[in-house]
């Protein structure tokens, strides 16, 4: 599959990587289409200001959560 990776300040590459495996309790999304915004291109200018490196979500204050048994429709 291809992936389009961020390595460093204007340095984004189209890659082609293996397709994951989906574990338990993890999902795959298959995404039809997405954008760029304002700060995407503010990261891609002037290099990691906003990208967390290992961070909590500044929301939840969580490095992850997991939800199991849940089914999402969409």
């Amino acid at each position: 599959m291809k992936a389009l990776r961020w390595h460093d300040q204007k340095d984004i590459r189209l890659e082609e990587i293996d397709e994951p495996t989906v574990a338990p309790g993890k999902v795959k999304l298959k995404v039809k289409w997405c954008g760029i915004c304002g700060s995407d291109l503010h990261e891609y200018l002037g290099g990691p200001i906003f990208i967390p490196v290992n961070e909590p979500h500044p929301l939840t204050k969580k490095k992850s959560t997991r939800y199991t048994g849940t089914r999402v429709l969409w």
